[in-house]
Protein backbone atom coordinates (compact mmCIF):
# COMPACT_ATOMS: atom_id res chain seq x y z
CA UNK A 1 0.00 0.00 0.00
CA UNK A 2 1.27 3.49 -0.91
CA UNK A 3 0.12 6.45 1.22
CA UNK A 4 0.32 10.16 0.59
CA UNK A 5 0.47 12.38 3.65
CA UNK A 6 -1.09 15.81 3.45
CA UNK A 7 -0.93 18.61 6.03
CA UNK A 8 -3.23 21.54 6.63
CA UNK A 9 -2.94 24.28 9.27
CA UNK A 10 -5.80 26.38 10.59
CA UNK A 11 -5.75 29.34 12.94
CA UNK A 12 -8.06 29.49 15.88
CA UNK A 13 -8.86 32.95 17.30
CA UNK A 14 -10.44 32.87 20.74
CA UNK A 15 -11.81 36.24 21.81
CA UNK A 16 -12.99 36.37 25.41
CA UNK A 17 -14.92 39.41 26.59
CA UNK A 18 -13.47 41.10 29.71
CA UNK A 19 -15.21 43.54 32.07
CA UNK A 20 -15.40 47.14 30.87
CA UNK A 21 -15.29 46.61 27.09
CA UNK A 22 -16.63 44.82 23.98
CA UNK A 23 -14.63 42.27 22.18
CA UNK A 24 -15.24 41.35 18.54
CA UNK A 25 -13.58 39.33 15.75
CA UNK A 26 -12.77 40.48 12.29
CA UNK A 27 -12.56 37.95 9.50
CA UNK A 28 -14.03 37.44 6.11
CA UNK A 29 -17.34 37.24 7.97
CA UNK A 30 -18.68 39.00 11.10
CA UNK A 31 -19.94 37.16 14.15
CA UNK A 32 -22.11 38.70 16.87
CA UNK A 33 -21.41 38.23 20.53
CA UNK A 34 -22.98 35.27 22.26
CA UNK A 35 -23.07 33.04 19.09
CA UNK A 36 -20.95 29.94 18.68
CA UNK A 37 -19.04 30.48 15.49
CA UNK A 38 -16.38 28.46 13.67
CA UNK A 39 -13.08 30.29 13.68
CA UNK A 40 -9.65 29.68 12.28
CA UNK A 41 -7.70 29.29 9.07
CA UNK A 42 -8.47 30.20 5.54
CA UNK A 43 -9.36 28.12 2.57
CA UNK A 44 -6.42 25.78 2.69
CA UNK A 45 -2.78 25.38 3.62
CA UNK A 46 -1.25 27.02 6.67
CA UNK A 47 -2.45 30.34 8.09
CA UNK A 48 -5.70 32.24 8.05
CA UNK A 49 -7.01 35.56 9.38
CA UNK A 50 -6.44 36.30 13.06
CA UNK A 51 -9.24 37.85 14.99
CA UNK A 52 -8.21 41.06 16.90
CA UNK A 53 -9.97 42.26 20.07
CA UNK A 54 -11.16 45.88 20.04
CA UNK A 55 -10.77 48.14 23.09
CA UNK A 56 -13.89 49.88 24.64
CA UNK A 57 -14.60 53.53 23.44
CA UNK A 58 -15.23 55.03 26.94
CA UNK A 59 -13.73 54.79 30.38
CA UNK A 60 -14.15 51.47 32.06
CA UNK A 61 -17.51 51.01 33.70
CA UNK A 62 -17.97 49.64 37.18
CA UNK A 63 -17.28 46.00 37.48
CA UNK A 64 -20.91 45.08 37.91
CA UNK A 65 -22.11 46.60 34.64
CA UNK A 66 -19.85 45.47 31.84
CA UNK A 67 -22.29 43.06 30.23
CA UNK A 68 -25.12 45.56 30.35
CA UNK A 69 -22.98 48.19 28.65
CA UNK A 70 -21.96 45.68 26.05
CA UNK A 71 -25.51 44.73 25.49
CA UNK A 72 -26.55 48.39 25.15
CA UNK A 73 -23.97 49.09 22.49
CA UNK A 74 -24.05 45.69 20.67
CA UNK A 75 -25.31 45.63 17.10
CA UNK A 76 -28.28 43.51 16.06
CA UNK A 77 -27.64 39.75 15.47
CA UNK A 78 -26.67 38.74 11.92
CA UNK A 79 -25.82 35.42 10.16
CA UNK A 80 -22.28 34.23 10.72
CA UNK A 81 -19.99 33.97 7.68
CA UNK A 82 -18.21 30.57 7.40
CA UNK A 83 -15.48 31.37 4.96
CA UNK A 84 -12.49 31.92 7.19
CA UNK A 85 -13.09 29.15 9.77
CA UNK A 86 -12.97 26.12 7.43
CA UNK A 87 -9.98 24.65 5.68
CA UNK A 88 -10.13 22.17 2.74
CA UNK A 89 -7.22 19.99 1.87
CA UNK A 90 -5.34 19.58 -0.32
CA UNK A 91 -6.66 22.02 -2.94
CA UNK A 92 -8.46 24.63 -0.80
CA UNK A 93 -11.61 23.91 -2.80
CA UNK A 94 -14.20 21.58 -1.37
CA UNK A 95 -15.09 19.90 -4.66
CA UNK A 96 -11.51 18.77 -5.23
CA UNK A 97 -10.39 18.17 -1.62
CA UNK A 98 -10.49 15.18 0.72
CA UNK A 99 -10.48 16.62 4.25
CA UNK A 100 -12.46 19.47 5.83
CA UNK A 101 -11.29 20.92 9.18
CA UNK A 102 -13.59 23.25 11.13
CA UNK A 103 -12.72 25.12 14.36
CA UNK A 104 -15.60 26.26 16.56
CA UNK A 105 -15.46 28.35 19.80
CA UNK A 106 -17.71 30.64 21.85
CA UNK A 107 -17.71 34.25 20.67
CA UNK A 108 -16.67 35.40 24.13
CA UNK A 109 -16.03 34.06 27.57
CA UNK A 110 -15.19 35.58 30.91
CA UNK A 111 -11.70 35.19 32.20
CA UNK A 112 -11.44 32.24 34.57
CA UNK A 113 -14.71 30.74 33.34
CA UNK A 114 -14.68 27.12 32.21
CA UNK A 115 -15.10 26.84 28.48
CA UNK A 116 -14.42 24.57 25.54
CA UNK A 117 -13.82 24.74 21.81
CA UNK A 118 -14.05 22.08 19.07
CA UNK A 119 -12.09 20.99 16.05
CA UNK A 120 -14.37 19.05 13.70
CA UNK A 121 -12.64 16.90 11.09
CA UNK A 122 -14.71 15.47 8.19
CA UNK A 123 -13.77 13.12 5.35
CA UNK A 124 -15.44 14.68 2.32
CA UNK A 125 -13.94 12.23 -0.15
CA UNK A 126 -15.33 8.92 -1.37
CA UNK A 127 -12.48 6.90 0.09
CA UNK A 128 -11.25 6.10 3.57
CA UNK A 129 -8.48 8.36 4.90
CA UNK A 130 -5.89 6.75 7.14
CA UNK A 131 -3.73 8.08 9.98
CA UNK A 132 -5.68 11.32 10.40
CA UNK A 133 -3.67 13.50 12.85
CA UNK A 134 -4.57 16.89 14.33
CA UNK A 135 -1.76 18.86 15.97
CA UNK A 136 -3.35 21.68 17.98
CA UNK A 137 -1.20 24.49 19.40
CA UNK A 138 -2.89 25.29 22.75
CA UNK A 139 -3.27 29.10 23.06
CA UNK A 140 -0.99 30.95 25.45
CA UNK A 141 -2.94 31.85 28.60
CA UNK A 142 -5.38 28.93 28.12
CA UNK A 143 -5.28 26.33 30.83
CA UNK A 144 -6.50 22.99 29.37
CA UNK A 145 -8.11 20.70 31.87
CA UNK A 146 -8.88 17.78 29.52
CA UNK A 147 -9.99 16.86 26.01
CA UNK A 148 -12.17 14.33 24.29
CA UNK A 149 -10.55 12.35 22.89
CA UNK A 150 -7.45 12.58 24.99
CA UNK A 151 -4.46 14.01 23.19
CA UNK A 152 -0.77 14.04 23.77
CA UNK A 153 0.48 17.62 24.15
CA UNK A 154 -2.11 18.79 21.67
CA UNK A 155 -1.60 15.92 19.21
CA UNK A 156 -4.76 13.97 18.47
CA UNK A 157 -4.65 10.69 16.52
CA UNK A 158 -8.08 10.22 14.99
CA UNK A 159 -7.12 7.04 13.14
CA UNK A 160 -9.10 6.41 9.98
CA UNK A 161 -12.09 8.27 8.64
CA UNK A 162 -14.51 6.50 6.37
CA UNK A 163 -16.04 8.39 3.48
CA UNK A 164 -18.45 11.01 4.92
CA UNK A 165 -17.41 10.29 8.52
CA UNK A 166 -16.70 13.13 10.99
CA UNK A 167 -14.84 13.20 14.30
CA UNK A 168 -14.79 16.08 16.74
CA UNK A 169 -12.09 17.05 19.23
CA UNK A 170 -13.37 18.95 22.26
CA UNK A 171 -10.79 20.89 24.28
CA UNK A 172 -11.87 21.91 27.83
CA UNK A 173 -10.24 24.59 30.02
CA UNK A 174 -10.28 28.35 30.86
CA UNK A 175 -8.45 31.62 30.12
CA UNK A 176 -6.71 33.23 33.03
CA UNK A 177 -7.06 36.85 31.85
CA UNK A 178 -8.66 38.98 29.18
CA UNK A 179 -7.12 39.35 25.80
CA UNK A 180 -7.21 38.15 22.21
CA UNK A 181 -5.90 34.65 21.72
CA UNK A 182 -5.20 32.66 18.62
CA UNK A 183 -4.03 29.15 17.91
CA UNK A 184 -3.20 27.08 14.87
CA UNK A 185 -3.90 23.43 14.22
CA UNK A 186 -2.25 21.32 11.60
CA UNK A 187 -3.90 18.32 10.04
CA UNK A 188 -2.28 15.41 8.31
CA UNK A 189 -3.58 12.21 6.83
CA UNK A 190 -2.63 9.51 4.39
CA UNK A 191 -4.56 8.52 1.32
CA UNK A 192 -3.80 4.86 0.79
CA UNK A 193 -3.16 3.72 -2.76
CA UNK A 194 -4.22 0.12 -2.39
CA UNK A 195 -4.05 -2.90 -4.58
CA UNK A 196 -5.79 -6.18 -3.86
CA UNK A 197 -4.24 -9.35 -5.13
CA UNK A 198 -6.46 -12.40 -4.82
CA UNK A 199 -4.07 -15.22 -3.94
CA UNK A 200 -5.76 -18.55 -4.48
CA UNK A 201 -4.77 -22.11 -3.88
CA UNK A 202 -6.82 -24.57 -5.93
CA UNK A 203 -6.50 -28.21 -4.91
CA UNK A 204 -7.58 -31.32 -6.77
CA UNK A 205 -9.16 -34.47 -5.38
CA UNK A 206 -10.34 -37.45 -7.41
CA UNK A 207 -12.37 -40.49 -6.42
CA UNK A 208 -12.97 -43.65 -8.41
CA UNK A 209 -15.72 -46.23 -8.05
CA UNK A 210 -16.49 -49.50 -9.84
CA UNK A 211 -18.37 -52.70 -8.94
CA UNK A 212 -16.60 -55.27 -6.85
CA UNK A 213 -17.51 -58.13 -9.21
CA UNK A 214 -18.44 -58.62 -12.85
CA UNK A 215 -18.99 -61.46 -15.29
CA UNK A 216 -16.51 -61.89 -18.11
CA UNK A 217 -19.20 -61.43 -20.74
CA UNK A 218 -20.33 -58.11 -19.25
CA UNK A 219 -18.89 -54.61 -19.34
CA UNK A 220 -19.13 -52.54 -16.19
CA UNK A 221 -19.29 -48.81 -15.44
CA UNK A 222 -16.43 -46.84 -13.89
CA UNK A 223 -17.17 -43.45 -12.32
CA UNK A 224 -14.58 -40.73 -11.69
CA UNK A 225 -15.39 -37.60 -9.69
CA UNK A 226 -12.89 -34.71 -9.76
CA UNK A 227 -13.31 -31.95 -7.17
CA UNK A 228 -11.55 -28.62 -6.65
CA UNK A 229 -11.38 -28.56 -2.87
CA UNK A 230 -9.19 -25.44 -2.75
CA UNK A 231 -9.69 -21.76 -3.51
CA UNK A 232 -9.65 -20.29 -6.99
CA UNK A 233 -10.19 -21.97 -10.32
CA UNK A 234 -8.09 -24.99 -11.26
CA UNK A 235 -7.21 -24.47 -14.91
CA UNK A 236 -6.45 -27.02 -17.58
CA UNK A 237 -7.63 -29.98 -15.52
CA UNK A 238 -6.80 -33.29 -17.20
CA UNK A 239 -8.22 -36.65 -16.11
CA UNK A 240 -6.64 -39.98 -17.08
CA UNK A 241 -7.19 -43.63 -16.24
CA UNK A 242 -4.50 -46.05 -17.37
CA UNK A 243 -6.31 -49.38 -17.40
CA UNK A 244 -4.47 -52.53 -16.34
CA UNK A 245 -3.54 -55.22 -18.85
CA UNK A 246 -6.55 -57.20 -20.00
CA UNK A 247 -8.99 -54.32 -19.47
CA UNK A 248 -10.18 -52.01 -22.23
CA UNK A 249 -12.70 -49.24 -22.86
CA UNK A 250 -13.88 -48.95 -26.46
CA UNK A 251 -10.88 -51.05 -27.44
CA UNK A 252 -8.34 -48.76 -25.70
CA UNK A 253 -6.44 -49.22 -22.45
CA UNK A 254 -6.03 -45.48 -21.75
CA UNK A 255 -9.06 -43.35 -20.93
CA UNK A 256 -8.52 -39.57 -21.23
CA UNK A 257 -10.88 -36.60 -21.06
CA UNK A 258 -10.37 -33.16 -22.66
CA UNK A 259 -8.90 -30.47 -20.41
CA UNK A 260 -11.33 -28.20 -18.60
CA UNK A 261 -11.41 -25.52 -15.89
CA UNK A 262 -12.88 -26.32 -12.49
CA UNK A 263 -14.12 -23.58 -10.15
CA UNK A 264 -13.49 -23.67 -6.42
CA UNK A 265 -15.82 -26.16 -4.73
CA UNK A 266 -17.03 -27.53 -8.07
CA UNK A 267 -16.95 -31.17 -9.19
CA UNK A 268 -17.03 -32.93 -12.54
CA UNK A 269 -18.17 -36.53 -12.98
CA UNK A 270 -17.07 -38.89 -15.74
CA UNK A 271 -18.49 -42.34 -16.44
CA UNK A 272 -17.21 -44.92 -18.92
CA UNK A 273 -17.54 -48.68 -19.44
CA UNK A 274 -14.74 -51.22 -19.37
CA UNK A 275 -14.56 -54.89 -20.28
CA UNK A 276 -12.12 -57.64 -19.38
CA UNK A 277 -10.78 -60.20 -21.82
CA UNK A 278 -10.14 -62.86 -19.20
CA UNK A 279 -11.11 -63.73 -15.68
CA UNK A 280 -9.05 -62.32 -12.83
CA UNK A 281 -8.76 -59.37 -10.46
CA UNK A 282 -8.30 -55.87 -11.92
CA UNK A 283 -6.81 -53.23 -9.61
CA UNK A 284 -5.95 -49.63 -10.58
CA UNK A 285 -6.53 -45.92 -9.95
CA UNK A 286 -7.04 -42.72 -11.92
CA UNK A 287 -5.17 -39.41 -11.87
CA UNK A 288 -6.04 -35.74 -12.29
CA UNK A 289 -3.64 -32.87 -13.00
CA UNK A 290 -3.89 -29.14 -13.69
CA UNK A 291 -1.78 -26.10 -14.40
CA UNK A 292 0.58 -25.01 -11.66
CA UNK A 293 1.74 -28.53 -10.91
CA UNK A 294 -1.52 -29.65 -9.33
CA UNK A 295 -2.09 -33.39 -9.25
CA UNK A 296 -4.20 -35.96 -7.46
CA UNK A 297 -4.44 -39.73 -7.46
CA UNK A 298 -7.67 -41.56 -6.78
CA UNK A 299 -8.31 -44.47 -4.52
CA UNK A 300 -7.63 -47.96 -5.88
CA UNK A 301 -10.60 -49.98 -7.09
CA UNK A 302 -10.61 -53.76 -7.39
CA UNK A 303 -13.03 -55.65 -9.62
CA UNK A 304 -13.01 -59.44 -9.60
CA UNK A 305 -14.03 -60.86 -12.99
CA UNK A 306 -15.45 -64.37 -13.03
CA UNK A 307 -17.18 -66.59 -15.56
CA UNK A 308 -19.06 -69.87 -15.70
CA UNK A 309 -17.53 -72.62 -17.82
CA UNK A 310 -19.47 -75.67 -18.94
CA UNK A 311 -18.34 -79.15 -19.83
CA UNK A 312 -20.55 -81.85 -21.30
CA UNK A 313 -20.06 -85.59 -21.40
CA UNK A 314 -22.44 -87.69 -23.47
CA UNK A 315 -22.42 -91.42 -22.81
CA UNK A 316 -24.05 -94.20 -24.85
CA UNK A 317 -23.58 -97.96 -25.47
CA UNK A 318 -21.25 -98.83 -28.29
CA UNK A 319 -23.73 -101.32 -29.72
CA UNK A 320 -27.18 -102.62 -29.05
CA UNK A 321 -29.58 -105.07 -30.63
CA UNK A 322 -32.21 -103.62 -32.84
CA UNK A 323 -35.56 -103.38 -31.17
CA UNK A 324 -34.13 -102.34 -27.89
CA UNK A 325 -34.31 -98.64 -26.89
CA UNK A 326 -31.13 -96.58 -26.89
CA UNK A 327 -30.50 -94.48 -23.77
CA UNK A 328 -28.04 -91.59 -23.67
CA UNK A 329 -26.72 -90.18 -20.37
CA UNK A 330 -25.60 -86.54 -20.56
CA UNK A 331 -23.54 -84.98 -17.74
CA UNK A 332 -23.19 -81.18 -17.64
CA UNK A 333 -20.75 -79.55 -15.18
CA UNK A 334 -19.98 -75.93 -14.37
CA UNK A 335 -16.21 -75.86 -13.98
CA UNK A 336 -16.05 -72.04 -13.85
CA UNK A 337 -15.94 -69.67 -10.88
CA UNK A 338 -19.32 -68.01 -11.42
CA UNK A 339 -22.88 -69.39 -11.48
CA UNK A 340 -24.04 -70.66 -14.87
CA UNK A 341 -27.49 -69.10 -15.18
CA UNK A 342 -30.10 -70.29 -17.68
CA UNK A 343 -28.34 -73.56 -18.38
CA UNK A 344 -29.95 -75.39 -21.29
CA UNK A 345 -29.14 -78.84 -22.71
CA UNK A 346 -30.28 -79.83 -26.22
CA UNK A 347 -29.98 -83.19 -27.92
CA UNK A 348 -31.33 -83.37 -31.49
CA UNK A 349 -33.13 -86.63 -32.28
CA UNK A 350 -31.15 -88.53 -34.97
CA UNK A 351 -32.70 -89.00 -38.37
CA UNK A 352 -34.70 -92.21 -38.51
CA UNK A 353 -35.04 -92.38 -34.73
CA UNK A 354 -37.99 -91.46 -32.56
CA UNK A 355 -38.17 -89.80 -29.15
CA UNK A 356 -39.18 -92.19 -26.38
CA UNK A 357 -38.60 -90.37 -23.07
CA UNK A 358 -36.37 -87.94 -21.14
CA UNK A 359 -35.54 -87.52 -17.47
CA UNK A 360 -35.23 -84.32 -15.40
CA UNK A 361 -38.14 -82.61 -17.11
CA UNK A 362 -36.72 -82.92 -20.62
CA UNK A 363 -39.22 -82.52 -23.44
CA UNK A 364 -39.27 -82.80 -27.21
CA UNK A 365 -39.15 -79.37 -28.83
CA UNK A 366 -38.26 -78.52 -32.41
CA UNK A 367 -36.88 -81.96 -33.15
CA UNK A 368 -34.64 -82.02 -30.08
CA UNK A 369 -34.90 -83.13 -26.49
CA UNK A 370 -34.47 -79.99 -24.36
CA UNK A 371 -33.72 -79.49 -20.66
CA UNK A 372 -33.91 -76.14 -18.86
CA UNK A 373 -31.68 -76.72 -15.88
CA UNK A 374 -31.69 -73.21 -14.40
CA UNK A 375 -28.53 -72.15 -12.58
CA UNK A 376 -25.54 -74.38 -11.96
CA UNK A 377 -23.30 -73.26 -9.12
CA UNK A 378 -19.54 -73.45 -9.63
CA UNK A 379 -18.54 -77.10 -9.46
CA UNK A 380 -22.14 -78.37 -9.73
CA UNK A 381 -23.09 -81.16 -12.17
CA UNK A 382 -26.44 -82.31 -13.52
CA UNK A 383 -27.16 -85.57 -15.34
CA UNK A 384 -30.03 -86.03 -17.78
CA UNK A 385 -31.04 -89.01 -19.89
CA UNK A 386 -32.64 -89.42 -23.30
CA UNK A 387 -34.17 -92.63 -24.67
CA UNK A 388 -34.87 -93.15 -28.37
CA UNK A 389 -35.92 -95.95 -30.66
CA UNK A 390 -33.92 -96.43 -33.84
CA UNK A 391 -33.48 -98.79 -36.71
CA UNK A 392 -30.37 -100.82 -37.26
CA UNK A 393 -27.27 -98.93 -38.16
CA UNK A 394 -24.68 -96.67 -36.61
CA UNK A 395 -26.03 -93.49 -35.05
CA UNK A 396 -23.72 -90.55 -34.42
CA UNK A 397 -25.37 -88.00 -32.17
CA UNK A 398 -24.26 -84.79 -30.38
CA UNK A 399 -25.72 -82.98 -27.39
CA UNK A 400 -25.18 -79.26 -26.64
CA UNK A 401 -25.08 -77.24 -23.41
CA UNK A 402 -25.19 -73.47 -23.04
CA UNK A 403 -25.64 -70.88 -20.27
CA UNK A 404 -25.51 -67.14 -19.76
CA UNK A 405 -21.95 -65.89 -20.17
CA UNK A 406 -20.70 -69.41 -20.95
CA UNK A 407 -19.55 -70.69 -24.33
CA UNK A 408 -21.67 -73.44 -25.84
CA UNK A 409 -20.13 -76.89 -25.54
CA UNK A 410 -20.98 -80.17 -27.24
CA UNK A 411 -20.16 -83.84 -27.03
CA UNK A 412 -21.28 -86.85 -29.01
CA UNK A 413 -21.09 -90.60 -29.16
CA UNK A 414 -21.86 -93.34 -31.66
CA UNK A 415 -23.99 -96.41 -31.09
CA UNK A 416 -24.18 -99.36 -33.42
CA UNK A 417 -27.66 -100.82 -33.52
CA UNK A 418 -27.27 -104.42 -34.53
CA UNK A 419 -30.17 -105.88 -36.49
CA UNK A 420 -30.60 -109.72 -36.90
CA UNK A 421 -30.57 -110.99 -40.49
CA UNK A 422 -33.05 -113.60 -41.67
CA UNK A 423 -34.00 -114.83 -45.08
CA UNK A 424 -36.98 -116.88 -46.25
CA UNK A 425 -36.90 -118.81 -49.56
CA UNK A 426 -39.15 -121.19 -51.39
CA UNK A 427 -39.58 -122.96 -54.76
CA UNK A 428 -42.79 -124.68 -55.91
CA UNK A 429 -44.67 -125.92 -58.92
CA UNK A 430 -48.37 -126.49 -59.54
CA UNK A 431 -48.38 -129.65 -61.71
CA UNK A 432 -46.22 -132.52 -60.53
CA UNK A 433 -46.63 -134.98 -63.52
CA UNK A 434 -45.57 -134.05 -67.01
CA UNK A 435 -44.98 -135.75 -70.39
CA UNK A 436 -41.49 -136.17 -71.65
CA UNK A 437 -40.44 -133.04 -73.59
CA UNK A 438 -42.97 -130.74 -71.94
CA UNK A 439 -41.85 -127.50 -70.20
CA UNK A 440 -42.48 -127.30 -66.53
CA UNK A 441 -42.78 -123.96 -64.61
CA UNK A 442 -41.34 -123.36 -61.15
CA UNK A 443 -41.94 -120.29 -58.94
CA UNK A 444 -39.15 -119.03 -56.70
CA UNK A 445 -39.71 -116.59 -53.82
CA UNK A 446 -37.23 -114.94 -51.47
CA UNK A 447 -38.02 -112.53 -48.61
CA UNK A 448 -35.88 -110.53 -46.19
CA UNK A 449 -37.41 -111.52 -42.91
CA UNK A 450 -34.68 -110.01 -40.78
CA UNK A 451 -33.92 -106.55 -39.29
CA UNK A 452 -31.18 -105.49 -41.67
CA UNK A 453 -30.77 -105.31 -45.39
CA UNK A 454 -29.41 -108.36 -47.16
CA UNK A 455 -26.80 -107.75 -49.78
CA UNK A 456 -25.52 -109.82 -52.69
CA UNK A 457 -28.51 -112.12 -52.56
CA UNK A 458 -28.08 -114.87 -55.12
CA UNK A 459 -29.91 -118.10 -55.97
CA UNK A 460 -28.36 -121.00 -57.90
CA UNK A 461 -30.72 -123.70 -59.30
CA UNK A 462 -29.33 -127.17 -60.05
CA UNK A 463 -31.40 -129.66 -62.14
CA UNK A 464 -31.13 -133.48 -62.05
CA UNK A 465 -29.96 -135.29 -65.15
CA UNK A 466 -33.01 -135.66 -67.43
CA UNK A 467 -34.23 -132.16 -66.50
CA UNK A 468 -32.86 -129.10 -68.28
CA UNK A 469 -33.10 -125.29 -67.68
CA UNK A 470 -35.06 -123.51 -70.39
CA UNK A 471 -35.72 -119.84 -69.38
CA UNK A 472 -36.79 -117.34 -66.67
CA UNK A 473 -38.57 -114.04 -66.34
CA UNK A 474 -35.99 -112.87 -63.77
CA UNK A 475 -33.77 -110.02 -64.90
CA UNK A 476 -30.22 -111.08 -65.43
CA UNK A 477 -30.91 -114.81 -65.18
CA UNK A 478 -28.20 -116.97 -66.62
CA UNK A 479 -28.46 -120.71 -67.15
CA UNK A 480 -27.91 -123.69 -69.40
CA UNK A 481 -28.23 -127.44 -69.02
CA UNK A 482 -28.47 -128.49 -65.44
CA UNK A 483 -27.55 -125.05 -63.82
CA UNK A 484 -29.06 -121.57 -63.66
CA UNK A 485 -27.88 -118.54 -61.65
CA UNK A 486 -30.08 -115.65 -60.46
CA UNK A 487 -28.41 -112.48 -59.03
CA UNK A 488 -31.09 -110.85 -56.90
CA UNK A 489 -28.88 -108.11 -55.33
CA UNK A 490 -29.98 -106.29 -52.16
CA UNK A 491 -33.09 -107.10 -50.27
CA UNK A 492 -34.34 -104.42 -47.92
CA UNK A 493 -35.90 -105.35 -44.65
CA UNK A 494 -39.27 -106.94 -45.42
CA UNK A 495 -38.73 -106.95 -49.18
CA UNK A 496 -39.93 -109.96 -51.23
CA UNK A 497 -38.74 -110.95 -54.71
CA UNK A 498 -40.51 -113.63 -56.75
CA UNK A 499 -39.87 -114.88 -60.30
CA UNK A 500 -40.45 -117.94 -62.49
CA UNK A 501 -38.09 -120.27 -64.30
CA UNK A 502 -38.85 -123.12 -66.75
CA UNK A 503 -37.29 -126.54 -67.23
CA UNK A 504 -38.21 -129.59 -69.35
CA UNK A 505 -37.75 -133.32 -68.96
CA UNK A 506 -35.79 -135.21 -71.57
CA UNK A 507 -36.76 -138.71 -70.38
CA UNK A 508 -39.10 -140.39 -68.02
CA UNK A 509 -38.32 -140.31 -64.40
CA UNK A 510 -38.63 -138.55 -61.05
CA UNK A 511 -36.45 -135.42 -61.16
CA UNK A 512 -35.55 -132.79 -58.51
CA UNK A 513 -34.57 -129.16 -58.93
CA UNK A 514 -32.45 -127.86 -56.06
CA UNK A 515 -32.17 -124.08 -55.23
CA UNK A 516 -29.51 -122.64 -52.93
CA UNK A 517 -29.88 -119.00 -51.81
CA UNK A 518 -26.99 -117.05 -50.29
CA UNK A 519 -26.34 -113.46 -49.05
CA UNK A 520 -23.58 -111.58 -47.28
CA UNK A 521 -25.47 -111.76 -44.03
CA UNK A 522 -26.95 -115.27 -44.02
CA UNK A 523 -25.92 -118.87 -44.46
CA UNK A 524 -26.92 -120.75 -47.60
CA UNK A 525 -30.55 -121.86 -47.63
CA UNK A 526 -31.60 -124.85 -49.77
CA UNK A 527 -35.01 -125.62 -51.27
CA UNK A 528 -35.95 -128.71 -53.42
CA UNK A 529 -38.90 -129.33 -55.71
CA UNK A 530 -39.76 -132.62 -57.51
CA UNK A 531 -41.39 -133.31 -60.87
CA UNK A 532 -42.29 -136.66 -62.63
CA UNK A 533 -41.96 -137.07 -66.35
CA UNK A 534 -43.80 -140.01 -67.99
CA UNK A 535 -44.11 -141.52 -71.50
Amino acid sequence: MVANRHNVQTLLCLLPLLAGGLVGCESSGKGPHGVTVPLGGGTGGTGGTAYVAKAPAAAPAPAAAPKAAAAASAPAAAPVAMGSNVAYYPTGVRSSSSLMVEKLAPAEIAAGQATSYQIKVTNISSSTLENVMINEAIPQGFSMTNSQPAGNNGVFNLGSLAAGESKTITVNGSFSKAGSYGSCATASFTIPVCMTVNVVSPALAITKSSPATSLLCDSWPVKLVVTNSGTGTARGVSVKDQLPAGLTSDGKNMVEFPAFDLASGASREFTFNVKADKIGSYNNNATASAQGGLSATSNNTVTAVSAPMLTIDKQCPTQIRQGRPVTYNIVVTNTGNAPAANTVVRDPIPAGATFASATEGGALSGGAATWNLGTLAPGQSRTVSLTINAAAGTINNEAFASATCAAEVKDGCAVSIQGVPDIGTGVEDFDGVRLIGDNHEFTYTVKNQGQINLTNVKMVATFDAGLQYVSSNAAGAQGAGQTATFNIGTLAVGQTVSFKFIAKGTRAGDFVVQTVTTSDQTRAVRNDEQVNYVD
